[in-house]
């Protein structure tokens, strides 16, 4: 039987793709905008006909109706890097799970702890040989495809085709599918304000031709590709294919030139699919390559390309350099991620830099101005970045580099970073803890 008999026999409807699922199976599903939401949709709508199912997410683009309360024990979600659907569904009383991983160990960890059995694809219609792409997204799926019992896929005509060895799957490996060409989600970036673009600016001017990107979303990370534009042959190594980053590629500032892993190519993990990113993947599909979490995050993968350039945010930072990236207090915000794999590996490159940025102030649900510089961290934060990680943190004030400091010049050189309302307060606060003199 050819590979087009196959696919025939394997097309189903909806109901007759989820009839696939069992009580108790565990479910992995691409994330962002490359997730299939309509699978995931009718299998809320199909809820009471499940108990303990799983679903796996990272980070999803759009909320998902299988977060909320009335999936609970039917199915469920565990999330290892929460979005705002999963918030305001853990705020109206669901029991989301929260997976506190590094993702450069996601795909070891779910093997080894949660043993996922089936895994649902959102694919390309095949190609002449019979393969699927997995588009935007492949999230270690192939690579652990002899793990799973089944593979379930929607095929669908809007899924960008893209190539490499992380990103296809045969015919023949998928258990069942069913054809529906939806609209997939597209989130946009918001303009850089002045505040970002002084932020980007301080970092902008310790960039050396020829570094290695990874950088994320926001209105800081866009404003850092505006200035890279006159930067010269730029490679990109990157969780997150930001929009930003195609600009960067049509200008001719990335050409991938100086990479010593897989030179010519700009390798991520997962990309947005806004009209920039269609672009791309249209017209240079060649130099675009999708890897795993567990491959890119690897900080020791990381560390061989030369002048790797980390770019991450945070919500908070202590006098010693700690850094809270993921909760407020005890409330879990977003997820671990992958900041720490990148400061590491960027320190561990050749040349290679770590900035983790922020505005210097926030403004409290009372409307009070407040820095996120503090003596210590609010209580119940967790502590994303390990102060001893740390290398450069960066505000509109200026750049702090923490990297080997003394717990003195920690705290000195973040205060002078801080806004110039709460330097007294800090000051004061960190000689009464005799940690400045």
């Amino acid at each position: 039987m050819n590979w087009r008999e196959t696919y025939e026999k394997k097309k189903t409807t909806m109901e007759g793709l989820l009839s696939y699922i069992q009580d108790g199976d565990g479910i992995v599903v691409q994330n962002g905008d490359a997730a299939t939401y309509e699978v995931l949709d009718a299998l809320y709508e199909h809820r009471d006909d499940f108990k303990n199912v799983t679903v796996y997410t990272v980070v999803m683009s759009k909320p998902l109706k299988i977060s909320l309360p009335e999936c609970n024990g039917k199915v469920n979600q565990v999330s290892c890097f929460l979005s705002r659907g999963e918030r305001e569904a853990i705020a109206q009383g669901s029991q989301v799970g929260v997976q506190l991983v590094h993702l450069n160990r996601l795909i070891a960890s779910r093997l080894r702890d949660w043993k996922p059995n089936c895994a649902l694809v959102h694919v390309s219609p095949p190609d002449e040989n019979g393969y699927v792409s997995l588009g935007t997204n492949a999230t270690g799926i192939p690579e652990t495809k002899h793990t799973y019992e089944r593979i379930l896929a929607h095929v669908n005509r809007n899924v960008p085709y893209i190539q490499g060895p992380c990103s296809m799957l045969h015919v023949d490996e998928l258990t069942a599918l069913v054809e529906l060409d939806a609209t997939m989600p597209v989130e946009e970036n918001r303009p850089p304000t002045e505040k970002d673009k002084i932020v980007a600016g301080h970092i902008m001017e310790r960039v050396k031709d020829g570094a290695c990107l990874q950088i994320g979303t926001g209105g800081i990370p866009t404003a850092v590709g505006i200035y890279l534009k006159d930067k010269k042959h730029l490679g990109i190594h990157t969780e997150m294919f930001a929009e930003t980053m195609v600009d960067l590629i049509r200008c001719g500032a990335v050409d991938n030139s100086q990479k010593k892993l897989i030179p010519g190519k700009s390798v991520f993990v997962f990309s947005g699919l806004t009209e920039k990113h269609r672009w791309i993947f249209q017209n240079c599909p060649e130099i675009m390559e999708t890897r795993s979490f567990e491959w890119v995050n690897n900080p020791y993968v990381i560390a061989q390309n030369d002048n790797a350039l980390s770019i991450n945010s945070c919500l908070a930072v202590d006098l010693t350099g700690q850094v809270c990236a993921e909760s407020i207090g005890t409330r879990q915000y977003t997820g671990t991620g992958g900041q720490l794999d990148f400061v590491r590996g960027a320190q561990m490159s050749k040349g290679g830099q770590s900035y983790i940025t922020m505005f210097s102030t926030y403004t409290d649900h009372e409307g009070k101005e407040r820095s996120k510089i503090d003596l210590t961290l609010p209580l119940g934060s967790a502590v994303t970045t390990p102060r001893t990680d740390v290398q450069y943190i960066v505000t509109e004030y200026g750049v702090a580099d923490l990297q080997d400091q003394t717990i003195e010049n920690r705290a000195k050189r973040l205060i002078a970073i801080a806004h110039p309302d709460f330097r007294d307060e800090l000051t004061f606060k960190a000689k009464k803890a005799g940690w400045m003199y």
